[in-house]
């Protein structure tokens, strides 16, 4: 092989070394230009063939070995081919005959992996970018080897190496950003991933994990352009389609979900993740043949992918076989799980060891997948004193002199009702069995009140003290949001009795009062340590108020906090609020539904309890409880707190004075 290190373009300098100079300062088309003037050169065509490697252009690399008998040359030629040890000997021989050839080194490296001997190829990388710091192909090489080890940090260090010195690579910005999403660096990721689409707006890679990074950053309606963009640049883009089903999912749109899966299926039809994510969403609307033969699927050519048997786990848990779901469970290794299923892995422990009666084990799990959620991006965006500082708001409103409500206002509201109560108290319960009711049609969880809380806290008094400044004509115009609002989630229904239940809505019950002086509230109690407890084991999106679920100290506090106020909201509903408790309901189902039918002066119905007619009519339900809503009305978490004690004792003073408050027994 000529040495022709030192030839000049006559510009500036060696060419390899004009070319690196143009690479660097992202002349990308300008450095290959050069190259090309030199392709007799076998240096220079092997500088030119590595960076096409770089950036993906597999078949332009190709072209440029072709008919040659050079030994990386052939090295390459059979590594495209698969044949890893054929490439690995002829890589050899060009370094017996010149021991520091970069290109060999880097081939040699590249067969070594995928013939399995990863040690061995880290070592020869590690050798390639000490002796040649500007080598970009040898710092991407050494990137991948990395991540394939595990090293994610290590390999995010590399990737940036290669793009100081090669920062038109598409694909080295693209692998970067990918890299920093499994480390659960969001921001980072995002910021890449922009920056790349900021040069091409149509790059289909950059916009598909920009529509994740997105969405795991709970920015759901810029995650959905993005993979809309992608998809119509890209119409059978399976990831594509698989991230836009996971927004549909989050969502509520259980049918698009599964649409978007199966579209993705057609192109990868026995892949893991897609038909883990089926599972997951059919389990969310409680079809658990649809999930099971979802998970059967994939098991039957991937036994032990993880996130497969997690949910084959939680499936038989609901159907009560949960010897079998901690047998599947303990198959995981949960330290080789991303974030996200680590958190659901150990959440599903907790869950399972519950119904064995090993609070120690649940505890233990909680505790892992609270740490593990609280590096979540979203989590660490939450204001954690945004909560308190509305309670604080609400409470100071409160103290001042009520002005009087006017009950003969054009709308003032008979027919709605606001069910609330704190999370995990069973407002969904309640919801569902009253939804069942022909006279009744419920709004589950959505931002109905809200739309006008945020209007007025867009006010100089803020909410809620701009609620006593408005004069008759602005009450008129927030009453008409409202049920502009409502009739999109009742389309067409004309129901006597609205029921709008948002369990935390109960800190509103004074300003929809003001509002609304004919509405009627009710409010399900449970006891306190059950409700901390139940709060405690859940795995909520994080919010400015669910943030604070992540110990049980937390948890406490934010009860506490919030229920301070629950005599002054009462206090504030008068006559038109009907509060009860949870176990007096599923204690009397009958008996307790008969009081709320007669407190909405509606005729009582037997089949409201009958738990086929209620999740028919309903449908998907789009909260924690789903997976309960859809058993038959039962008593095991009455009480459960008992199991939990010595974990709740340092509490138990706080829980009490609730608990008195609210009827309970000491």
């Amino acid at each position: 092989m000529r040495d022709d290190r030192h030839v000049s373009d006559g510009k500036s300098g060696p060419v390899p070394q004009r070319a690196r100079q143009l690479f660097a300062a992202g002349r990308t088309d300008a450095a290959k230009a050069l190259l090309r003037q030199h392709i007799d050169s076998p240096q220079k065509r092997s500088m030119l063939r590595d960076y096409l490697l770089v950036e993906g252009r597999i078949d332009e690399a190709s072209d440029l070995i072709h008919d040659s008998n050079d030994p990386v040359d052939l090295g390459l030629a059979n590594h495209l081919a698969g044949r890893y040890a054929a490439a690995a000997t002829h890589c050899q021989v060009a370094l017996d005959l010149a021991p520091d050839r970069p290109d060999a080194i880097l081939h040699l490296a590249r067969a070594r992996h995928n013939l399995g001997e990863d040690r061995q190829a880290l070592a020869l990388l590690e050798r390639l970018v000490a002796n040649v710091p500007e080598h970009a192909p040898g710092w991407q090489a050494l990137a991948h080897a990395r991540r394939a080890g595990g090293d994610l940090e290590g390999a995010c260090q590399a990737y940036e190496r290669a793009l100081t010195l090669f920062p038109g690579a598409e694909q080295l910005r693209l692998d970067l950003a990918l890299t920093r999403l499994n480390l659960d660096d969001v921001v980072g990721a995002l910021d890449d991933l922009e920056s790349l689409l900021a040069k091409n707006p149509d790059h289909v890679e950059a916009l598909i994990h920009a529509g994740l990074a997105l969405h795991l950053k709970g920015a759901l309606t810029a995650a959905r352009r993005r993979l809309e963009r992608a998809l119509e640049l890209a119409p059978d883009h399976p990831d594509a389609h698989r991230f836009m089903a996971a927004i549909d999912n989050e969502t509520g749109d259980a049918g698009a979900a599964c649409r978007h899966l199966e579209q993705a299926l057609q192109t990868l039809p026995e892949d893991p993740e897609l038909l883990a994510e089926l599972a997951a969403v059919h389990e969310l609307s409680s079809d658990l043949n649809a999930a099971r033969q979802a998970v059967v699927r994939g098991l039957r050519h991937h036994p032990r992918h993880p996130r497969l048997n997690l949910e084959s786990a939680r499936i038989h848990r609901r159907q009560g076989n949960v010897e079998e779901a901690v047998r599947l469970l303990r198959k995981i290794q949960p330290d080789s799980l991303p974030p996200r299923l680590a958190q659901q892995y150990f959440h599903e422990v907790a869950l399972s060891m519950d119904r064995l009666d090993q609070p120690d084990q649940v505890m233990q799990a909680l505790d892992v997948a609270n740490r593990i959620k609280a590096q979540d991006p979203r989590t660490r965006a939450i204001d954690r004193d945004a909560w308190f500082a509305r309670i604080d708001a609400m409470a100071r409103w409160l103290e001042s002199p009520p002005r009087p409500v006017d009950i003969n206002a054009a709308d003032a509201g008979p027919d709605l009702c606001f069910l609330v109560g704190f999370p995990r108290s069973g407002t969904t319960l309640l919801d569902t069995l009253l939804d069942a009711h022909p006279a009744i049609a419920s709004i589950e969880e959505k931002p109905t009140f809200e739309r006008l809380a945020e209007r007025l806290a867009n006010t100089p008094q803020g909410y809620p003290a701009a609620v006593d400044q408005l004069d008759h004509r602005q009450s008129k115009a927030l009453r008409s949001l409202y049920r502009d609002v409502t009739q999109r989630y009742l389309r067409d229904q004309r129901p006597r009795i609205i029921v709008d239940k948002l369990h935390l809505r109960l800190l509103d019950i004074a300003a929809i009062r003001r509002l609304f002086p004919a509405a009627r509230f009710l409010c399900i109690h449970r006891h306190p340590c059950d409700v901390v407890l139940s709060n405690y084991m859940q795995l909520y999106e994080p919010t400015e108020a669910f943030v604070h679920c992540d110990t049980l100290e937390n948890t406490v506090r934010f009860y506490d906090a919030t229920m301070r106020l629950w005599p002054r909201l009462a206090e504030a509903a008068g006559d038109r609020l009907h509060a009860f408790r949870y176990e007096d309901l599923v204690a009397d189902p009958h008996g307790e539904l008969q009081a709320v039918c007669r407190f909405l002066d509606v005729d009582w119905r037997a089949d409201m309890t009958d738990t086929g007619q209620r999740t028919r009519r309903r449908g998907r339900i789009r909260t924690n409880s789903y997976h309960q809503v859809a058993e038959a009305i039962y008593r095991r978490s009455s009480g459960r707190w008992q199991r939990y004690r010595a974990y709740l004792a340092p509490y138990l003073d706080t829980l009490d004075r609730h608990a008195r408050q609210l009827g309970y027994a000491p």
